[in-house]
């Protein structure tokens, strides 16, 4: 896998439709575990990341 530069600039957008509001927040809840795990924060965070959001 490539390391992540400083010169890398994107944004990730995801857009996901759910069935019911109980699959949405359970996806919610374990997505940030499942995906976004603190060494992969940490990386993007000495890349550069801002912020991340969802709504």
């Amino acid at each position: 896998m490539k390391p992540i530069t400083r010169e890398t600039l994107f944004m990730n957008v995801m857009e996901l439709d759910f069935p019911s509001k109980i699959e949405l927040e359970h996806w919610i809840a374990t997505f940030q575990e499942r995906i976004w795990t603190d060494d992969v924060m940490s990386e993007l965070s000495r890349a550069g990341l801002i912020r991340t959001t969802v709504s």
